[in-house]
């Protein structure tokens, strides 16, 4: 059993590491419950947990959030980049997310507020914001893993991003159920198809649907980070819409 002195020592080497390293911080956590996670955050002040729950995949991140304490949530929903912390609150359900947003102060729940509302006929309304992307370190075993545990069925693509954020390929799921367990899903994925901006006007993405037959559409925002997934269904309803005009 440590004594204090030691116990103390190695919580402010996990605090620097947090600072230093959070994409990779971010990546061990995952591995973890989300109760073990929130655990583990919960032991350090918000400006040193902050660090690496931006980090963690938008899922993954909600499901920690809601086993923190309200105040420690409160404070990492403040303190984060607001993509991420917009990213967190698309995953959650509509009481979930008021109840949060009203936890925050009167600016920042504006500026979150206005992330997570896009204009009419754009692409970012279309989108389904709840499907999460994945790294490309994560092996196809914890791909599987992590598949079932998603909200959304009938897949036929993966999204992959970089530490972050950023979209750098897909993983078909006819690809991933023949792959080694062990192989990372950068041996597997593929360049994405195309992508549409979060506020690209709803013709624009039916102009992609006529250049590429695609099923699913990524959908990112001017930096780049992937924000959420055209699904099927909304991309035909989109060229419907259209081409009814």
């Amino acid at each position: 059993m440590m004594n204090a002195a030691v116990e103390s020592a190695v919580a402010a080497l996990n605090q620097r590491y947090f600072a230093s390293h959070p994409d990779e911080a971010a990546r061990k956590l995952e591995s973890l419950p989300a109760a073990e996670i929130a655990q583990l955050l919960a032991a350090y002040p918000a400006r040193s947990a902050v660090r690496p729950w931006q980090q963690l995949a938008p899922d993954i991140a909600r499901a920690v959030l809601l086993e923190l304490d309200a105040n420690l949530a409160h404070e990492l929903l403040a303190q984060a980049a607001p993509a991420a912390s917009a990213a967190v609150l698309a995953q959650c359900e509509p009481e979930e997310r008021e109840r949060l947003l009203a936890s925050l102060e009167n600016a920042t729940a504006r500026e979150l507020r206005d992330l997570l509302a896009y204009p009419e006929a754009t692409a970012g309304r279309l989108m389904d914001p709840v499907i999460s992307p994945l790294r490309a370190d994560l092996s196809v075993q914890e791909t599987l893993g992590r598949l079932r545990g998603m909200k959304r069925r009938g897949l036929r693509e993966l999204f992959v991003i970089d530490d972050e954020g950023r979209l750098t390929g897909r993983v078909e799921i006819q690809d991933l159920a023949i792959a080694q367990p062990s192989q990372p899903l950068a041996a597997i994925m593929k360049p994405p198809l195309a992508a549409a901006k979060d506020l690209d006007p709803r013709e624009d993405v039916v102009a992609i649907l006529q250049q590429q037959p695609i099923t699913e559409l990524p959908v990112i925002g001017a930096d780049g980070r992937f924000v959420g997934v055209i699904r099927q269904a909304a991309l035909v309803s989109a060229l419907e819409e259209e081409t009814s005009v």
